[in-house]
């Protein structure tokens, strides 16, 4: 009960790792059978600017190339137990 307490009204990242978006496609491709088909070649940086015309989220995608973000779950396993 007293755990519950500490942890009410708070945010928590569970997360296991971070992943860029073609090895998450890679992983899908590899362990699924289900007909689906999984591209797994990058975007072009042109394609998501010139999207980004007519898009607010290509936009947001074109920001965000390349960057890596990194998730620290450390209070999610030290305060929840995971």
């Amino acid at each position: 009960m007293e755990k519950s307490l500490e942890t009410k009204g708070k945010r928590y990242i569970i997360a296991e790792n971070s992943y860029w978006f073609q090895d998450i496609a890679h992983i899908l491709k590899n362990n699924t059978n289900n007909g689906y088909k999984f591209e797994t070649k990058p975007v072009p940086s042109w394609l998501f600017g010139l999207a980004s015309f007519f898009s607010s989220t290509a936009k947001v995608w074109k920001y965000r190339e390349g960057k890596r973000y990194v998730l620290d779950n450390t209070r999610s396993k030290n305060e929840l137990g995971l």
